[in-house]
C-alpha cells in the first residue's frame, strides 16, 4: 500500500507538467472569441458583444420632461454559464440631453433571464451620466442621473428594451453545433 502511494506521488510529479503543457497547447489553438459549445450542459469562454438599447420614460428633475434613449454597446462577454459578464463601450443618445460616450458592464444569469447594467458616460456637453438598469429577458427599468454638479441634478426613469445581438448569435452557434453533432451521429449509425 505504501508503494502504491509513493508510485502515485512520483507519477503525478511527472504527469502534471505534461498535462499543463497539453492544456497550454490547446489554449493556443483556441481563438479569443470562442465559446466551447460542444459541452452538453454549460458553455464557457469569451464571445463578442453588441447590444442595442431603446428606452422611453420620464425625467423628474430639474423639470418634468419626456426622456428617451437610443444606444449601442460593443464589447466582450466572458461566458461561464449560467453567468455572463459583459464589458463594453457605449454610445447613447439620451433625450432631452446630448450624445454620450461611456462604459457599461452587464451581469446576466442566462438561465433565469435576470440582468443588471451599471454604466457611466460623458455627454458631449461634458456632464457625467450615471445609469443603473435591472431587467428580465429583453425588458428592464433604468434610472439615470446626470449633471451631478448642479443644484438640481437631472433624474430620469425609463422603461428599457434591449436587443442582445451577441447573445443571440451565441445561441444560434450552439444550435448549429447541436445540429452538426446530430447529423454526424446519424451518419455513423447508418449502415
Amino acid at each position: 500500500m505504501r508503494n502504491a502511494g509513493l508510485f502515485l506521488v512520483v507519477a503525478s510529479a511527472f504527469l502534471t507538467p505534461a498535462l499543463a503543457e497539453a492544456n497550454e497547447a490547446e489554449k493556443e489553438k483556441t481563438p479569443f472569441f470562442h465559446v466551447d459549445t460542444n459541452q452538453t450542459t454549460r458553455r464557457s469562454g469569451n464571445w463578442w458583444d453588441v447590444d442595442l438599447q431603446l428606452g422611453l420614460g420620464h425625467q423628474f428633475s430639474p423639470e418634468p420632461a419626456l426622456a428617451g434613449l437610443l444606444g449601442l454597446r460593443a464589447g466582450i462577454t466572458r461566458v461561464a454559464e449560467p453567468w455572463f459578464l459583459t464589458a463594453g463601450l457605449t454610445v447613447q443618445w439620451p433625450t432631452p440631453d446630448t450624445l454620450a460616450f461611456g462604459l457599461q458592464l452587464e451581469f446576466s444569469h442566462i438561465w433565469s433571464g435576470i440582468w443588471l447594467q451599471p454604466g457611466v458616460a460623458i455627454q458631449t456637453d461634458r456632464k457625467v451620466l450615471l445609469s443603473a438598469t435591472a431587467g428580465f429577458s429583453l425588458i428592464g427599468v433604468e434610472t439615470r442621473v446626470s449633471d451631478l454638479g448642479a443644484e438640481t441634478p437631472q433624474i430620469a426613469v425609463l422603461a428599457r428594451l434591449r436587443i442582445p445581438v451577441g447573445l443571440l448569435a451565441l445561441s444560434m452557434q450552439k444550435q448549429k453545433t447541436a445540429r452538426r453533432k446530430k447529423a454526424a451521429a446519424s451518419e455513423t449509425n447508418t449502415p
